[in-house]
């Protein structure tokens, strides 16, 4: 997205999607410059993003701001990284946007997910940052893995979905090795709190170790 400042604070805007965020701002910033932001961008949604720094949870809460994510960061870099030898029975296969069948499998699984932002047609609009896996089993598409890539040396696995541990592995195991292939030296994964337990093994089994936390809120700019 286009970055902006304002009173030396940068915001991310996205005029066609009438979004904007804001990264890691203190309370006393958020209240001081909130009224700027409303004369500015009425109506548009906001994110605030804060990462490893808490939460100015009074500032939040008066302009109607709730709770979006609450997640645990893990990362994986090159030196971390144990590629993961995939059974024979694992498929993972590049998604195409020439296959429709595939596409419209990955969509139906991706655009269940509560909450997402970056919905299958989002992901296809901006599909020179994006790399989607799919997993088969027989004929079916039961998985899949979403990478981004930023334009400094960060990645991130947006989202991994797959039945079991294993499938998961691989799919964090395939995701990661395309980014350091693309010159990446470190892939982000976020974790909702709620999940760690589910997630925290098929990570650690690639490399991945805990290394922050992230807490996203939305409010609508008013």
């Amino acid at each position: 997205m286009p970055k902006i400042k304002i009173n030396n604070h940068e915001i991310f805007v996205d005029e066609g999607e009438r979004f904007f965020q804001i990264n890691d701002i203190s309370g006393e910033a958020l209240t001081t410059l909130w009224p700027t932001l409303v004369t500015r961008y009425e109506g548009f949604d906001v994110n605030l993003c804060f990462r490893d720094m808490p939460a100015p949870e009074e500032a939040l809460a008066r302009i109607g701001a709730t709770v979006l994510e609450d997640c645990v960061r893990f990362i994986v870099t090159p030196q971390t990284f144990t590629p993961c030898k995939n059974p024979a029975d694992i498929i993972i296969e590049p998604l195409s946007l020439e296959n429709d069948a595939d596409f419209n499998a990955f969509a139906a699984l991706h655009d269940a997910l509560p909450d997402m932002f970056w919905t299958s047609q989002r992901v296809r609009e901006k599909w020179d940052i994006w790399r989607v896996f799919i997993l088969r089993e027989g004929e079916k598409i039961t998985g899949y893995a979403l990478l981004r890539l930023y334009q400094d040396e960060t990645s991130e696995t947006y989202a991994v979905e797959a039945r079991t541990q294993a499938h998961r592995t691989a799919l964090f195991s395939t995701a990661a090795q395309c980014a350091f292939d693309n010159g990446k030296t470190n892939v982000i994964e976020m974790v909702e709190r709620d999940n760690i337990i589910e997630e925290r093994d098929a990570l650690h089994a690639v490399g991945f170790a805990e290394s922050g936390y992230y807490k996203g809120y939305e409010a609508l700019c008013k």
